[in-house]
């Protein structure tokens, strides 16, 4: 029996084109994450409240009123939010109110400026080697290059799925997507973004496998078509746990307002 590392590694020898291009992608979305100073891509510093807001063991918010600028995301569907705190609970953090400091005379958005483009002040506290905040925000951004990557290499599967005799065509296709500068850019920051084009494009993954599959022929049976339709059934049983588990975990949610 082979080992789990022999495995990988022919694997990787076997689908070594797409192997080096998520490699390559992981390369350039992680030089964005470290070369972009926090909080300065859009609304990250939003994203990453919420992120910090779970770590530090708040619960999920629930909206009671009107909210600070800085609390614009806890709106968002907690799940992306919830992964970034879980690998960054651990960290010692201080509050972002103590932490950032905005920069009043920010000119976002105007191109013509030519001076007073970061939304916040940044200090030596962000330089490497990376601790409290800086360290948590740098952990997530790394956690959204893995889903960019991710969503690459779904991409890649679909369309291996829809055309699987055009290899190069589904090269082609990751190719596009991993060097997009604004899906890699997107990619190295903080953004709930990331894990909805994951899931969407993991969405549409499943489907065109589950018409690939299930599509009838002259050879199948009743009976091989009425298990197709129970394997799907089975699908439909496991979302609708998952969105009962969500609504139960929505009802325990704690309110925040703008005085939080």
């Amino acid at each position: 029996m082979k080992k789990p590392q022999d495995r990988l590694a022919e694997i990787v020898v076997q689908h070594k084109a797409i192997a080096a291009i998520l490699v390559a992608f992981v390369l350039l979305s992680t030089t964005y994450s470290v070369v972009t100073p926090i909080f300065e891509a859009p609304d990250e510093l939003q994203h990453y409240f919420f992120v910090q807001h779970l770590a530090d063991g708040e619960g999920l918010p629930v909206i009671t009123g009107p909210v600070s600028d800085i609390q614009a995301e806890v709106h968002q569907p907690p799940l992306y939010y919830t992964l970034g705190a879980l690998v960054t609970f651990w960290i010692d953090t201080d509050p972002l109110t103590d932490f950032v400091w905005r920069n009043p005379h920010a000119q976002i958005g105007v191109p013509t400026a030519s001076g007073n483009v970061n939304m916040v002040v940044h200090s030596a506290e962000e330089s490497f080697p990376y601790r409290g905040v800086t360290l948590a925000v740098h952990l997530v951004r790394l956690l959204s290059v893995l889903m960019g990557a991710a969503t690459v290499l779904a991409t890649y599967c679909i369309a291996r799925q829809i055309m699987p005799q055009q290899k190069g065509l589904a090269l082609g296709a990751a190719i596009v997507n991993a060097f997009n500068p604004q899906f890699a850019f997107i990619s190295g920051t903080i953004n709930n973004d990331n894990l909805a084009i994951l899931l969407c494009s993991l969405t549409l993954l499943i489907l065109v496998r589950l018409v690939r599959n299930n599509r009838p022929s002259a050879q199948m049976t009743n009976d091989q078509l009425r298990f197709g339709n129970w394997e799907l059934g089975i699908g439909y049983w496991v979302l609708l746990g998952l969105v009962i588990g969500l609504a139960d975990t929505l009802h325990r949610q704690r309110p925040i307002g703008a005085d939080h």
